[in-house]
């Protein structure tokens, strides 16, 4: 019988813990090695007492990140759009959301017009949608990429391509 421990033959045990977390794909794995074996650990075993501050400001980071959400998409928010073509020049303020690949947005072109997008879809960086033009036989087919807070894309209509932009606005 080990006269230290009160156990019999029992020496240095492994203890590890995983923490997973429902709204994640990671699993967290926490060893901690060489505690004596005590029947029982407590808050006093000597490993868990220097390593339980970390413990516990690790385990409260990864809850607040988790508590967070998942992160926004990189088209969500409100933009600046622009385009010249040879019918003349757009401008408007976008608001875009994602959810999934889904995406939907609505142009506000000023004295209350405006236009709904159709057929939304975000892949990444990569949006697709219509802009069908208060009710005109003339539907945009818009494509574009993100990259930060900007935004460049080709219209498609009637047989012509026109390049156009959005930067992030407030």
């Amino acid at each position: 019988m080990d006269e230290d421990s009160g156990t019999e033959g029992k020496g240095p045990e492994t203890v590890i813990i995983l923490i997973h977390f429902l709204n994640s794909d990671v699993v967290y794995v926490l060893t901690l090695s060489s505690i004596t074996h005590n029947n029982y650990i407590t808050m006093e075993t000597p490993m868990i007492k220097n390593f339980f501050p970390a413990l516990l400001l690790t385990l409260l980071a990864t809850l607040a990140s988790c508590a967070a959400g998942p992160a926004a998409s990189p088209v969500d928010g409100t933009w600046n759009f622009a385009m010249n073509s040879p019918m003349g020049s757009v401008s408007a303020t976008v608001i875009m959301a994602a959810n999934g690949d889904s995406l939907t947005g609505t142009f506000d072109l000023g004295d209350g017009r405006t236009w709904a997008m159709e057929d939304g879809v975000a892949n990444g960086n990569e949006i697709s949608f219509k802009i069908d033009r208060d009710g005109s036989p003339m539907v945009y087919e818009m494509t574009a990429t993100v990259d930060g807070d900007s935004v460049a894309g080709v219209a498609s209509a009637m047989g012509m391509e026109v390049p156009w932009t959005m930067t992030r606005g407030s």
